[in-house]
């Protein structure tokens, strides 16, 4: 009998279930939650931060190795699609709706 974990697709389900366990525990746990509806990014040349917002006032610091925020930009946007086919919607981003303000207010301040 190896001492090895095992491979192939059993071990992708383990990985998948044990990561599961993790967020169930941490969604019915004592861990900090955060709220950010903006954020600010900064970038050294070892790692990105994420300077969290909420109502513009700094709420949080999210600290991530290159590797760890390039696999969460997958899998956010993996998220973000199975979302928005679900609901048949494309979700703006906040530099598109603010866009869409700047020309609705522009369009009322216009002389008619």
């Amino acid at each position: 009998m190896s001492d090895q974990p095992p491979s192939g697709p059993g071990r992708i389900e383990l990985q998948q279930q044990e990561q599961l366990a993790i967020a169930n525990a941490a969604l019915r746990g004592a861990v900090p939650r955060l709220y950010a509806n903006g954020f600010i990014m900064a970038q050294s040349n070892s790692d990105i931060s994420i300077v969290m917002l909420t109502n513009g006032t700094a709420t949080s610091v999210v600290s991530l190795s290159f590797i760890a925020a390039k696999t969460l930009i997958v899998e956010l946007t993996k998220a973000m699609t199975t979302l928005e086919k679900a609901i048949g919607e494309t979700i703006p981003t906040m530099d598109e709706i603010q866009e869409k303000i700047t020309k609705a207010l522009e369009a009322s301040h216009e002389p008619r």
